[in-house]
Parts: C-alpha cells; structure tokens; sequence
C-alpha cells in the first residue's frame, strides 16, 4: 500500500478535530508520567489535596470520550484482568489494600480506552512517545540526587524500584535516541539513556543490574550494526565503571554484585526462598482466585508453619512482606485464573507488537514519510524491548501493580490501532 501522505509538514501540525478530549488526556499522561502532584505534596504536606487532580481530570477525560464522536476500542485481556482482580478483592482478607490496587489497575484501563481513541495521528503518538522517554531523564536526575532514590514518591523512595525503572528506561531510550535525527529529542534521549545507566548503578540493587546487563547484550545482539553495538556497550560499560568507582569506593558496588551468585543458600536468596514458598502455599489453598491483590503478606501468617526452612520470619513479623516477585504474586494473590489471564496479556501484548512492525510500510514516496516509518518501527521495538527489561525485572521484584507495566500495555497496543487504522501515515491530520 502506497502512502499518501505529502511531504508538506503543515500536515502534521496539531489537528482541531477532538482536540479538547487530546488537550485533556495529553495532561493527564503529563501527571502519570512526571508526578509533579507527589513532589508538591511531599514538600508543601497541606498541598495532599493534589494527590487527587490526575483522578480528577481522567473522570473529565472519560465524560468528553464517552460524549464525543471519537471511535471507541476495546481491549478484552485488560478487561479481563480486571475482573479477575474484582473477584479476587472481594474474598480478600484484608480489602482496603485489595480496592487501592482494583483502583489504581482500573484507572490505567480508563486511560487506556481515552488514549487508543485521542491519539490518533503522528503529532499526538510524537508527543506521547517524546513525553514517556523524557520521564526516565526526569526521575533518572531525581534518583541521582537522593542517592538511588526519589524520596519525595512512595514508590520509587526505594532502590529496588527506582533500579528496574531505570533498566527500563535504558531500552526504551536506546531505540528513541537511535532513530531520532540531530535536534534536542535526540540530545534529550542521549543524556536520558547515559542517566538511566547510572541510575540502575547508583540503586545498587543486584537484580536490576544482572538486567541492566543482559538487556546491554540484547541490544548489541539485535543492534543490526555490529560496529555501532559495539561502540554502545563500550560507552556503556566505561559510564558503569566511572559511576561504581566515583559512587562507591573500595570497590564496595561489585563485592555486593558479586553476592548474586550466593543462590538461595544465604541472604536474600533464602529470604526470597521462604516468601516463595509460603507463597506456593498460599496458591495450593486459594487456587481458583488467590488470596486477593496486595494480600500476599496478610494472608502469610496463616501458611508459615507449612515451610520447613522460616529463616527469621514470625507471624507477626511477616505480615505485609513483600514477596520480591511478581509471578509469584501474581499466582497467589489472583490464582489460575489471574495468572492465565496475565499470560494472555502478555501473549496479546507480543502478538500485536510483531504485527505492528510486520505491517508498518516498508517504504513511502518522500523522505519525511520514509522517516516516520523508520521511527515508528524503532519506538515500536524499543516498547518490545522495555517490555522485556520489565518481565527480568519482575523475577526480583513485585512491581506488577506499579504503573509501568500498564503503561507499554496502552503504549503498544496504541501503536498497533494507529498503524491498523492507516492512522498514522495515510492520515496524519484527521
């Protein structure tokens, strides 16, 4: 199919068709993404009122979608999912912490539905994409600052999830600088990458840089240019270097690296052995719906008796652990029924990413369109790719219920809609 799009770059200026609904979803990705609700709260307390604005304006955002004469998608294994975390809080021990998370899943599907149906031409997907990269230079400085941490956020005020969330940013990253031409995008995605590096470092936490590393040689092996993978993970492992010896002196950063391979015999790895086993026993007991979200650690208490091996952990002791794995959490606190629904996500999410490059015109009649299929394809690998960082990630840390996850499921599957549609380069302005 032959585009036909001009090479005229009035084409891609922003269109006025359904442009209060994009206005609106534009700022509340603003908020998901940069948190500046957070930061004012954190340091201004009587501000905590803000905490409320990005629920706020996705309420408004859903009134002007489900009012205008957008088209309107579905998107049946997040549905699903869904579901399954609805059942699963309703039998849950403890179902405040089961509603924070039925809620905060719920919104993500929300803006999912807003966003597969307002972005819809290459200006908003350029927008979106450029804001989702420049996150990761965001909270990669924050982090630097507090030493591994960005404290003024309950979630990433801790190393191991501001480390995964910069091991992610580094794939991602990689592909946006990589197919962007010389502008302050490219610039921008240089110094967000360099930083991401740094920042999985400056965590110090051992299962974000064993995927640091493997995601570093996954790069160089799909780089399609040996010479230019070559040079990349030589930048990289001298910007590793530089930042261990200046960051932790008397090598301190690879002594503690070097006790990834002590196993489940000791420290961590056995205290991740005993959550992981009580976690089995949650799962044999509650095997249809689990235990119910974020009741891993509530329900714990009844089930440490039946491991051998308890390590230091009482039932008083244990209660809202957490469980340092997100597949385990998965299966415990959702069942077979959540965990296949999962798999199917994930299974969906592969699935349209191939296709999405597999469809995406090879070539088109001017420069400009012959660029935007290069990036289209690049932004759409480096989603695959960041997506994977993410999954490694998940065997050291229950980060399924964070945000990032939901965030490449409604990034990826926007992608697939545009490129399906004929959106994204046979009608760029609607």
């Amino acid at each position: 199919m032959e585009s036909s799009v001009p090479a005229n770059n009035s084409q891609l200026k922003e269109p006025t068709q359904n442009e209060r609904g994009f206005k609106i979803l534009y700022w509340i990705w603003v908020l998901m993404l940069f948190l500046p609700e957070r930061l004012i709260s954190f340091y201004i307390p009587p501000l905590q009122f803000l905490r409320s604005l990005p629920t706020i304006l996705l309420a408004l955002a859903l009134v002007v979608w489900f009012t205008s004469n957008t088209e309107k998608y579905k998107y049946k294994w997040f549905a699903l999912f869904l579901v399954s975390l609805l059942i699963s809080s309703l039998l849950a021990e403890n179902t405040g912490r089961a509603r924070v998370v039925l809620r905060l899943v719920l919104e993500y599907y929300i803006l999912a539905l807003i966003t597969f149906s307002f972005i819809s031409n290459k200006y908003r997907t350029d927008k979106l994409m450029f804001l989702f990269m420049l996150q990761f230079l965001y909270l990669g400085i924050w982090g630097i600052i507090g030493g591994g941490l960005v404290k003024w956020d309950y979630i990433l005020n801790e190393e191991d999830a501001y480390g995964p969330l910069m091991g992610i940013g580094v794939a991602y990253c990689y592909y946006y600088f990589s197919v962007q031409k010389k502008s302050m995008a490219k610039t921008l995605a240089l110094i967000a990458l360099c930083t991401c590096i740094v920042g999985v470092v400056i965590s110090f936490a051992r299962g974000a840089f064993l995927v640091l590393v493997a995601t570093l040689i996954y790069l160089l092996v799909k780089s399609g240019n040996f010479v230019k993978g070559i040079l990349f993970i030589g930048i990289a492992c001298v910007i590793i270097i530089v930042a261990t010896s200046i960051i932790f002196p008397d090598n301190a950063f690879w002594k503690e690296m070097q006790t990834s391979a002590e196993g489940t015999s000791s420290g961590t790895g056995r205290d991740r052995k005993v959550l992981w086993s009580i976690a089995w026993e949650e799962y044999k007991d509650n095997i249809i719906i689990g235990v119910g979200p974020l009741n891993f650690g509530v329900a714990a208490a009844h089930y440490l008796n039946r491991v051998k091996d308890t390590g230091n952990y009482r039932p008083d002791t244990i209660w809202g652990r957490a469980l340092h794995n997100a597949y385990f959490q998965i299966l415990c606190e959702l069942g077979t029924f959540g965990i296949i629904i999962f798999i199917m996500i994930l299974y969906d999410f592969f699935k349209t990413n191939k296709a999405t490059i597999r469809y995406t015109p090879t070539s088109c009649d001017s420069e400009l369109d012959n660029l935007t299929l290069k990036q289209t394809k690049h932004l759409v690998t480096g989603i695959k790719v960041a997506m994977i960082a993410f999954l490694l990630n998940a065997f050291f840390y229950d980060i399924i219920y964070y945000s990032w996850f939901w965030i490449l499921l409604i990034l990826n599957r926007m992608l697939y809609i545009n490129i399906f549609q004929e959106k994204l380069f046979f009608n760029p302005s609607p």
